[in-house]
């Protein structure tokens, strides 16, 4: 049951990350990232799409989305190291009160 209510969840944070805006859709867009990055939700563990899910809430402000992208370009998860694009998310997380 526990796995099924993942899947309820994936499937209503699609549609809110898709179709939303603002806060409720950076939001969801987060969230489908962060069960993307772990496999969760009937999701593949993908961290190329996990970033691209990160990417989408950072663009519409979430300071957490940009911490967890920051990190992607530090180490290379999912993504090509990119050290001054990861400072300048990690300063917008700050400065958005993200202190992680």
């Amino acid at each position: 049951a526990r796995s099924q209510d993942f899947f309820k969840a994936a499937a209503w944070l699609r549609k809110s990350a898709k179709g939303g805006s603002g806060a409720t859709a950076a939001r969801a867009a987060f969230n489908l990232g962060a069960l993307q990055l772990r496999g969760q939700g009937g999701m593949l563990r993908n961290a190329t799409a996990a970033n691209d899910w990160f990417a989408a809430a950072a663009a519409k402000g979430s300071a957490p989305a940009r911490y967890q992208l920051a990190a992607s370009l530090l180490t290379g998860r999912g993504a090509e190291k990119d050290e001054g694009r990861a400072i300048a998310l990690l300063r917008q997380a700050a400065d958005q009160g993200h202190a992680k």
